[in-house]
C-alpha cells in the first residue's frame, strides 16, 4: 500500500530543501496525468449534458460501462505504477457515480441527494481500501459526508453533531494505520485538511452561538479550538497557528452582524467593524511574525 507522499520527494520537516530537476520532473508528471485525466472526466460529462436528449438511455449506460470495464481491465492486466494505477481506480469511482446519475434520470428512480450519493460511496468503498490513495480517499469522505451531514441539520445540537463526526474521522485516519496495514499513515496536506475543517466548523458553531444563540453547541466548539491551539504551540505549526486569527475574525464579524441587528444600526456598526478588523488584522499579523521569528530561532538553536 502507498500513498501520494510515497511518491514524492522525501521533504524533513526540520531541513526543507528546494525543488531539484528530478522533482520538477516527477511533479511534472504526476500533474499531467491528474490533470489529463480531469480533462477526459469533464469531456465525458459535457458530452453527455450536451447530446443528453439525442442519446439513448442504454448507450449512455453503456458508453459509462465500457469505459469503466476498460479501466479495470487495464488495472488488472496492464503492468504500470502505483501512482497510474491509483488514479485509474480513482477515475473507475468517478464513473460510477456518472453511472448511477444516468440510472437515476434515466429511469426516474427518485432517490433523494442523501441516498444517491451514499449510494455512490458505497459502491466504491472497496476501491477505496484497495487502491489507499488519500485522493481517493478524500473524495470518498467528501460523498459521505455529503450523505450524512445533512440528517444533522434542524437539531439544536446540529454543530456538536458535526464536531462529533470530524472528530471521529480524524481519529480513524490517526489510529488505523497503526492497527493495520491495509491503511498507510495518512499524509500531512490530508490531516492539515481535516483538522482545518474540523476548526472551521468550530467556528461556524462560534459565530452561530453569537448570531442565532444555540448555545449548546459551544462548548464542544471551545475545546476544539482550544485542542487546535495546543496543537499549534506543541507541533510549532505556523498555520495551525494562524487559524485561531482566522476564526477570530469570523466572531468579529459575527458580533458586528450581531449589533447591527439589534440596535438597528448598520452603518455605525460597518464603519466600527472596519477600524476593528484593520487594527485586529495588523495584531494578528504581528503576532505571528513574532511567533515564527521565535519558532525559527528555537530551531537554529536546537
Amino acid at each position: 500500500m502507498t500513498n501520494l507522499d510515497s511518491e514524492l520527494p522525501n521533504v524533513t520537516a526540520s531541513k526543507v530543501r528546494l525543488a531539484d530537476a528530478a522533482a520538477w520532473s516527477r511533479f511534472t508528471q504526476i500533474a499531467s496525468l491528474v490533470i489529463g485525466v480531469g480533462l477526459f472526466l469533464s469531456g465525458l460529462v459535457f458530452f453527455f449534458a450536451y447530446n443528453w436528449q439525442l442519446i439513448h438511455r442504454f448507450v449512455k449506460l453503456g458508453i459509462v460501462a465500457f469505459l469503466m470495464l476498460a479501466l479495470m481491465l487495464s488495472i488488472i492486466r496492464v503492468s504500470m505504477s502505483t501512482l497510474v494505477r491509483n488514479v485509474a481506480i480513482s477515475s473507475m469511482s468517478v464513473l460510477v457515480g456518472a453511472f448511477l446519475a444516468i440510472i437515476g434520470q434515466a429511469y426516474n428512480v427518485e432517490a433523494d441527494t442523501h441516498t444517491f450519493f451514499l449510494t455512490w460511496a458505497l459502491c466504491i468503498a472497496v476501491w477505496v481500501f484497495i487502491a489507499d490513495f488519500y485522493p481517493l480517499w478524500l473524495c470518498f469522505l467528501a460523498l459521505i459526508s455529503i450523505g450524512v451531514i445533512p440528517f444533522f441539520f434542524g437539531s439544536l445540537w446540529c454543530f456538536s453533531f458535526i464536531l462529533l463526526y470530524g472528530i471521529a474521522w480524524l481519529a480513524f485516519f490517526f489510529i488505523a494505520p497503526k492497527l493495520t496495514s491495509i491503511i498507510s499513515p495518512a499524509p500531512s496536506w490530508f490531516k492539515n485538511l481535516l483538522i482545518t475543517l474540523v476548526f472551521g466548523v468550530a467556528t461556524v458553531a462560534i459565530c452561530d452561538v453569537i448570531i442565532v444563540g444555540h448555545w449548546p453547541n459551544i462548548i464542544l466548539a471551545l475545546i476544539v479550538v482550544a485542542a487546535i491551539i495546543n496543537m499549534a504551540l506543541k507541533n510549532k505549526s505556523l498555520w495551525f497557528y494562524t487559524l485561531p486569527f482566522l476564526g477570530g475574525f469570523c466572531v468579529i464579524e459575527a458580533l458586528a452582524i450581531k449589533i447591527a441587528l439589534k440596535y438597528d444600526a448598520i452603518g455605525e456598526t460597518i464603519i466600527l467593524n472596519i477600524w476593528i478588523m484593520i487594527g485586529a488584522v495588523v495584531a494578528s499579523v504581528f503576532a505571528i511574525n513574532s511567533k515564527r521569528k521565535e519558532w525559527k530561532k528555537q530551531e537554529i538553536e536546537e
